[in-house]
């Protein structure tokens, strides 16, 4: 329900939001990266979170997905003048979906930065091979936290990137999103509220 989510999210967050057709919805934090909303009727995408990677090849990097465990969920789809992408499932279930340019830019945002996307955190239950897969995938090069059993950070990107894995890994299901916020209590309480 695509008014819903934009209501609840533009009560909860100081976002800039606008709906460019009846089932998507642009996301302006103020801050890189972009995110939208999706009312999915039909597609075969599962319901969740699902986070884009720019590619110069959508195919070949879905191709090299599959070659390495993971699996397509959804062939090249063509957005007409902007470019083209392709959605995929790596072996433990999180959606990573490869986005290939029409032509290059980054977007003027207008945004606050009050609530912009500073973490996402990734989870498998097999550490060493997800570290290796996302390094060759994407090039997400994970570093041990010393102390922490099974859990590796890339600060090297915007948002920066978590991985879990384990016994903890392997409880948890997709990626995780984490927004800043000035008082937790506040954005709990909105939440609650909407």
């Amino acid at each position: 329900d695509l008014q819903r989510s934009m209501d609840f999210f533009g009560a909860v967050f100081d976002w800039e939001i606008q709906q460019v057709d009846d089932a998507y919805a642009m996301i302006d934090t103020g801050v890189m990266p972009i995110l939208s909303l999706w009312q999915i009727n039909d597609a075969p995408m599962p319901l969740g979170v699902c986070h884009y990677v720019q590619s110069d090849d959508c195919e070949a990097d879905a191709a090299r997905a599959v070659a390495m465990g993971g699996k397509i969920v959804l062939e090249r789809s063509e957005v007409p003048g902007s470019g083209a992408w392709t959605d995929t499932l790596d072996p433990w279930g999180n959606e990573l979906a490869f986005w290939q340019a029409e032509t290059p830019g980054t977007p003027q945002l207008t945004g606050s930065g009050t609530n912009a996307l500073s973490w996402v955190e990734l989870a498998s239950a097999d550490y060493g091979r997800a570290a290796n897969y996302y390094a060759q995938m994407v090039g997400w090069q994970f570093e041990a936290v010393e102390g922490m059993d099974d859990y590796g950070v890339d600060t090297s990107n915007i948002p920066g990137l978590g991985l879990v894995g384990g016994e903890r890994g392997s409880r948890l299901k997709g990626m995780t999103d984490y927004f800043t916020t000035g008082d937790i209590h506040t954005a709990c309480a909105a939440i609650e509220a909407n």
